[in-house]
């Protein structure tokens, strides 16, 4: 319980941190931040590096001397706290459900279908899927009335005719044609359906094309199948944010290239440290 306890407390900080980055400190309360730069006793030696758009100054300055830092006390061991009725009740409900770990590599191809690797228990699952996981890059977690799966997903986008191109350039390649023939492999691609069976616009599907020697896990088939359902049931939400996401970032690129950011200038400050073993070692003179 001790550790369901402090996984609760845990999440619970993260989630109070969070909306404090995003909301600020409370009304009424100025946050500044202030750095101050180190206090150096002079420059001895500078020098820049022209980079066109920019310069790079380098400073050898002095070293600083350091003020003697007060020995740290160890802060004092707090007693375990009783759960609260709170926590309790989180525990419980918790403690109920099968918590699932989806680890996902997920390649869409023209918005349309989906690879989907999944590796459990040390094995590789591969599936087509209809849905545009695009769409899920949101998700992190779902829950199910029996199950609880956390998301841990990696989404990249390819076309069909990135593959064909790949596939013209090593049959065009005497290298990589020789290479095929030497160790009997086929470096070429096959291109992605265009269709799942039995996917419709208003429904979505799955068909596996790669199992671990082992077979199929039924916890597999399982999330596999509760994943696709939340597809369905959230869809829209699912699209509208995917698309509002999209279009700021569309925005923030355009605003890029309109406003490029301005090259500054670079200063560096250093100085040399010696170790004590360093200066009291003796010169030896070399015969």
């Amino acid at each position: 319980m001790a550790r369901t306890l402090n996984l609760f407390r845990t999440k619970r900080l993260r989630i109070s941190l969070a909306l404090f980055s995003v909301f600020g400190a409370t009304a009424g309360t100025n946050v500044q931040s202030e750095t101050k730069p180190p206090a150096y006793h002079g420059i001895l030696e500078s020098w820049e590096v022209d980079l066109e758009t920019r310069s790079i100054f380098y400073n050898r300055v002095e070293a600083p001397v350091l003020k003697p830092q007060p020995k740290l006390q160890q802060a004092p061991v707090e007693a375990a706290s009783e759960p609260t009725a709170e926590e309790l009740a989180w525990i419980k409900e918790w403690e109920s459900k099968r918590n699932v770990f989806m680890f996902l590599s997920c390649t869409v191809y023209d918005r349309e279908v989906t690879n989907v690797s999944w590796w459990h228990e040390g094995g590789e699952y591969v599936l087509w899927s209809s849905i545009d996981f695009n769409y899920l890059r949101g998700l992190f977690d779902f829950e199910t009335p029996e199950s609880r799966y956390s998301v841990f997903m990696g989404i990249g986008d390819e076309t069909r005719q990135q593959i064909r191109e790949r596939n013209d350039s090593v049959e065009n390649d005497p290298e990589m044609k020789a290479y095929s023939r030497k160790e009997g492999i086929d470096l070429s691609r096959p291109l992605p359906p265009r269709q799942i069976p039995g996917a419709t616009p208003a429904h979505s599907t799955y068909q596996f094309v790669s199992l671990p020697k082992t077979g199929v896990d039924p916890e597999i088939t399982r999330a596999r199948a509760e994943l696709h359902r939340y597809f369905e049931a959230n869809r829209e939400q699912l699209v509208h944010d995917f698309q509002t996401s999209e279009a700021a970032r569309i925005a923030h690129e355009q605003w890029m290239k309109e406003n490029p950011p301005v090259p500054q200038d670079t200063t560096i400050s250093f100085f040399p440290i010696k170790s004590l073993q360093t200066s009291k070692a003796k010169s030896v003179r070399k015969p």
